[in-house]
């Protein structure tokens, strides 16, 4: 469905990516969070293997930061997926999305593109399609984090007790009354986004945060008051960034897919549900993979021209949380796929 100039290609994916970036993530005052630290050990270790490739923001006014989460019934692991998008590059995507619609029949009317849609054969058609045009007309990184249910509490002691303390701080505080596992869940979230936010996006930049309707954002006072508490993490990092606009954003109104936002939301859909059907599947017996899933399994296995991708599990080993590197690979490579060799030239700045 593309006509593509492999060299154009080869030269952009290099120009895309972040070639000096600060680690370790830490905070100005008090312990590193647990979240931070674990990030920072992964993200090193993928330094030292030439693995740690990143979106370079430097030359878009705005990023969009979407987030999808799976794994809260039947399953032993918790998923969390983000998109983070350069915003102000999107319009080759959003042509890109309106031919694939319209070859695909998803334009009359359109179509969500959603894992729990995959029963309709178009949805199911559109998969290659819709993950390749991610991959080369979308600047951005996709972070899965997959969290062990072992793992009761990241936010100090691995107990229940910790979560209730959680939401007492947070009610002190002044960010609202919440149950202690949406606390915790909460807690997460707004982490891993002010983790990459202060990692990746500079000074002065816009940032806004589009999530899909969940318990952290039940109604627009919660909404809020998770809003503020994401923005209290990126003011707690060292040197802390401050963006000209910080916004967030329900999930778009029906029909509003000119803009590319729904898509990039299903793309944190989609993975976040391949994943957690993967988890439930994986212990069974006899396991029976989506093939659907597992094409975007498959999808997250590659780096892109602009998407760059990260996935790390978070499990107990005994009393100590530890966070690992999540590669997959696949039995047979998928047809026309671009590989790209990247020259590895990334410098960290240890802060």
């Amino acid at each position: 469905m593309y006509d593509l100039d492999l060299k154009k290609y080869h030269d952009l994916s290099n120009e895309l990516i972040l070639r000096k970036l600060c680690l370790p993530v830490e905070t100005s005052d008090g312990p590193t969070p647990i979240l931070f630290g674990l990030l920072n050990d992964v993200l090193l270790q993928c330094h030292e293997q030439r693995k740690l490739l990143l979106p370079n923001f430097h030359d878009t006014e705005t990023v969009a930061v979407f987030s999808d989460y799976g794994g809260e019934t039947n399953s032993k692991y918790f998923t969390y997926s983000f998109v983070f998008a350069d915003y102000t590059h999107l319009k080759p995507f959003q042509v890109a999305m309106n031919a694939i619609r319209q070859h695909h029949k998803l334009d009359n009317p359109n179509k969500e593109i959603a894992f729990k849609s995959l029963r309709y054969a178009p949805v199911r058609n559109c998969i290659d399609d819709y993950l390749t045009a991610i991959n080369n007309f979308v600047n951005g990184l996709v972070f899965t984090l997959i969290v062990s249910k072992d793992v009761v509490s990241l936010s100090g002691p691995n107990n229940k007790q910790t979560n209730e303390v959680l939401a007492d701080s947070l009610e002190t505080n002044g960010f609202g009354e919440w149950k202690p596992k949406i606390a915790e869940k909460m807690n997460r979230v707004t982490q891993v986004i002010a983790y990459w936010c202060w990692l990746l996006i500079e000074d002065g930049k816009k940032v806004f945060w589009m999530t899909d309707a969940d318990a952290i954002v039940a109604n627009p006072e919660k909404a809020n008051q998770c809003v503020r508490l994401l923005q209290n993490w990126i003011n707690s990092c060292k040197e802390p960034k401050e963006y000209s606009v910080f916004g967030y954003s329900p999930k778009p109104f029906d029909g509003d897919y000119e803009s590319g936002f729904i898509d990039l939301l299903s793309l944190s859909d989609m993975i976040s549900g391949s994943l957690d059907h993967f988890y439930k599947q994986y212990y069974t017996p006899s396991p029976q993979i989506n093939p659907s899933a597992e094409k975007v399994l498959s999808w997250l296995i590659l780096q892109g021209v602009g998407m760059k991708k990260i996935n790390v599990e978070i499990k107990m080993d005994g009393a100590n949380f530890v966070a690992v590197l999540v590669e997959f690979s696949e039995k047979t490579p998928s047809p026309n796929r671009l590989y790209f060799d990247y020259a590895y030239d990334v410098t960290i700045n240890h802060g």
